[in-house]
């Protein structure tokens, strides 16, 4: 498929993005609470958001007190969206601001091992890099330590050789045993462009990004 761009996402828009993924057996919507759940009868809660605050918990908890999960909190709601083969880039803003700007983004995929898995980063982050956070349903607990920081460069280097190098990362997450991270996505260790957001070729694939993270469309 070619990579899909959604702009101006309501709350309710990204229930029926997510739900069209297929990765969850159920959703539900509560007075602005949206859940996700691995199983029909809507008992293994693994995905949330609201207004404020995406959640997501390996071990289909989301909502238990005291349970760990990863999650994000912002102060502007994701509006934008990019699909791919292996899921779906969010972001709430899709260009640069200004020195002391704090993007929120993330990544609903899946992992190498089929698993459904997110990725977020953190409200606050600075604005030459992030702070992102990851986790795989079924895999270990993720208590929320453990970020994972991605930069990315507002204003390209003076030294040539370097404008058109890309350095990326997989995304790991946390299993019992063996290697697993979300199939499809980067971390861009180093990027060239400012908040790009779009389609990018690294290494002759096609991504979509936003100069910090990517999630290809490949099968």
């Amino acid at each position: 498929m070619a990579i899909e761009r959604i702009n101006g996402l309501t709350l309710a828009g990204l229930k029926d993005l997510i739900d069209s993924l297929g990765y969850f057996a159920a959703s539900d919507e509560s007075s602005g609470t949206y859940t996700f759940y691995a199983d029909a009868e809507k008992q293994k809660p693994v995905l949330q958001y609201t207004s404020s605050y995406f959640r997501f918990s390996s071990t289909g908890n989301v909502n238990g007190a005291g349970t760990p999960y990863i999650g994000a909190s912002y102060t502007v709601a994701p509006k934008y969206a990019m699909k791919t083969r292996n899921g779906l880039l969010l972001s709430n803003v899709v260009e640069y601001a200004s020195s002391s700007w704090t993007p929120w983004m993330g990544i609903i995929g899946k992992s190498n091992n089929g698993a459904v898995a997110a990725a977020f980063s953190r409200q606050g982050s600075q604005s030459d890099f992030v702070y992102m956070n990851s986790s795989a349903y079924g895999e270990q607990t993720v208590t929320g330590v453990g970020y994972l920081t991605f930069r990315s460069q507002y204003n390209k280097p003076t030294n040539a050789n370097l404008t058109s190098q890309v350095a990326g990362c997989q995304i790991p997450t946390c299993p019992d045993a063996g290697t697993s991270y979300i199939k499809g996505a980067l971390g861009l260790v180093l990027a060239p462009w400012n908040y790009y957001w779009g389609k990018v070729i690294i290494g002759g694939i096609n991504y979509a990004s936003n100069g910090f993270i990517a999630l290809n469309d490949e099968v």
